[in-house]
């Protein structure tokens, strides 16, 4: 029993890490611009998100992001975990 938690924890922590590394910067997804100003930085479980306000248009937005497929994978398969949730979340619904 010990062991498998243990084995389910690396797995988890290994999964974190890829996502980590997997995050880059993202543009204003209201206008496109890169000028901005970071407001907030939030951690948790090894990932860091940025909050900045855009220079050019003022939208508040996530300033890193994940790419893709990446972030499919980041809402189906690891945040149901991090959030303690038993059950996944399917990918149709993503």
């Amino acid at each position: 029993m010990l062991y498998r938690r243990l084995k389910t924890a690396l797995r988890r922590a290994a999964a974190l890490r890829a996502m980590a590394a997997a995050f880059r910067p993202a543009p204003c997804p209201g206008c496109g611009g890169w000028e901005r100003e970071t407001i907030l930085r939030r951690g948790r479980d090894l990932l860091v998100i940025d909050v900045a306000i855009c220079r050019d248009c003022g939208l508040v937005h996530a300033a890193r992001a994940l790419p893709g497929a990446a972030a499919t994978d980041f809402h189906c398969d690891v945040y149901p975990w991090l959030m303690g949730w038993t059950r996944q979340i399917g990918r149709a619904h993503v």
